[in-house]
């Protein structure tokens, strides 16, 4: 059992397990990554909430360099939180996409006056 400074018992630590789970925060969503699973959960515009589950890829042993290790672990982390907060994006701002777009200052200007442009 563990104990804290003052030697007495931790409450609730005998039966306690460590977890490697993590996660990030998407647009109307959440991302959560395991060891072997990562689970995308986002809310569409209808007011669902879809769940995408996928496996992840293994690991190599050849990055297993302190300093070398850390970097790619960043790039990938970085790569898969990228994916996933573009994933949410575009399932949760479908809605903005198909409304009708105003023309800009600029496309109103060149159709009045096509020879300047």
């Amino acid at each position: 059992m563990k104990e804290n400074k003052d030697k007495r018992p931790l409450e609730g630590s005998g039966d306690c397990k460590r977890t490697s789970i993590g996660g990030q925060a998407l647009i109307e969503g959440l991302l959560m990554l395991g060891p072997h699973k990562q689970a995308i959960a986002v809310r569409e515009p209808g007011g669902e909430i879809k769940l995408t589950v996928k496996d992840r890829s293994v690991r190599s042993s050849r990055f297993n360099v302190p300093f070398l290790r850390g970097a790619v672990r960043l790039v990938t982390q970085m790569k898969t939180g990228m994916e996933a907060l573009m994933y949410s994006a575009d399932l949760a701002m479908t809605e903005e996409v198909d409304a009708e777009e105003k023309p800009s200052r600029f496309e109103r200007f060149a159709d009045r006056h096509p020879n300047l442009v």
